[in-house]
């Protein structure tokens, strides 16, 4: 007689039987070493194999600062406000850059790792979640560099700053930032499995898409329905508040217009 097969010695169980399209927060930090895994390794392979190596994360931020404030401010004249050009360049470019990576990576995310997950079963979402945990070394070490420009303004150029409340909010805007670019991905990757022109599409919409946010053209400069056009960008609010959070007191913009085009 054949004895009867149980699954009581088994954590997980994964069959037919059992709907496996959601995942829970416990299910999620059981895997947590995993995630951090793929963090580690997408962080330590982005310049693999480059003779500057990880001084990437730097040249790369510089060079678009010093094209930007040239071509923009130098020649084009347009302000910068309350702050030098190249903070406020910088500024915009580091919370931009985080936004972007979050979305490229994990928009195409199943795709690259479509291998691994016929192969052995883990929450999906743990891939997500690992591309932005390496987009977030990136962030901090571009934030770095930004923090060196401004302590150069400060003790060098004897720049005044004054502490801001707004220094405050830089935890949240950070992870709201993580939030917005992993959320859109996670719809945009559901759509690459059947549809690659999807990827092509986020390779040049993020393009386009940083010039209806104040990386290069001030909010003082948007009037009107220019405004609202730069504002239905919901980076371009969160770029705002982390930009005001290094500049002289004044209004703060980025939240006043989110919470009114949002809610």
């Amino acid at each position: 007689m054949k004895a009867k097969q149980t699954n009581e010695h088994w954590d997980i169980v994964v069959d037919a039987s059992k709907n496996k399209s959601t995942t829970t927060i416990g299910e999620l930090w059981r895997y947590r070493d995993l995630a951090l895994l793929f963090a580690k390794r997408d962080f330590s392979t982005i310049y693999y194999q480059t003779i500057l190596g990880s001084l990437w994360f730097f040249i790369q931020p510089l060079i678009t600062m010093l094209f930007l404030t040239v071509v923009f401010h130098t020649i084009a004249g347009v302000t910068t406000d309350n702050l030098p050009a190249d903070l406020f360049y910088l500024s915009g470019l580091t919370v931009w850059n985080y936004f972007s990576l979050c979305l490229s990576t994990t928009s195409n995310v199943l795709i690259i790792n479509q291998y691994i997950l016929s192969k052995v079963y883990f929450p999906k979402f743990v891939l997500h979640i690992s591309k932005v945990l390496s987009a977030l070394f990136v962030f901090c070490a571009q934030f770095i560099l930004f923090i060196l420009f401004l302590l150069f303004h400060i003790i060098v150029l004897k720049m005044p700053f004054h502490f801001s409340i707004h220094l405050l909010l830089l935890p949240f805007l950070v992870l709201l930032t993580g939030g917005l670019g992993m959320g859109l991905g996670l719809l945009i990757s559901v759509l690459t499995v059947k549809y690659r022109d999807f990827i092509y599409l986020i390779t040049y919409g993020l393009q386009l898409l940083m010039y209806l946010s104040p990386v290069i053209i001030p909010v003082s400069l948007m009037t009107g329905k220019r405004s609202i056009l730069v504002f239905s960008n919901p980076v371009s609010a969160v770029i705002e508040d982390f930009r005001q959070a290094f500049s002289p007191p004044g209004p703060f913009t980025g939240c006043i217009w989110y919470i009114a085009l949002y809610l």
